[in-house]
């Protein structure tokens, strides 16, 4: 996620939704030393049942610029684990 401006990104934000409720964030801040894109790893455990469902959002804050998210880079994966 990032700015299509050099040295405007300031925070970035990733968090994991399950069936409609928040259940993991990840918070990168580069307030003191704005950059133009920021990585985001998330990684969570957690038990689904039939009928869940999972969202991830993202929030960016920056001073300028028009905001990017290079879905050719996004990657989103899980395992099912069966005792």
């Amino acid at each position: 996620m990032g700015s299509n401006t050099n040295s405007t990104l300031e925070e970035t934000f990733l968090s994991i939704y399950k069936n409609g409720s928040q259940t993991k964030t990840a918070m990168t801040s580069t307030t003191n030393n704005p950059t133009r894109y920021c990585n985001m790893v998330i990684t969570n455990v957690m038990d689904l049942s039939v009928g869940d469902y999972l969202e991830m959002y993202g929030k960016i804050v920056k001073t300028s610029g028009t905001t990017e998210v290079r879905t050719v880079e996004s990657v989103f994966g899980g395992y099912k684990i069966i005792e």
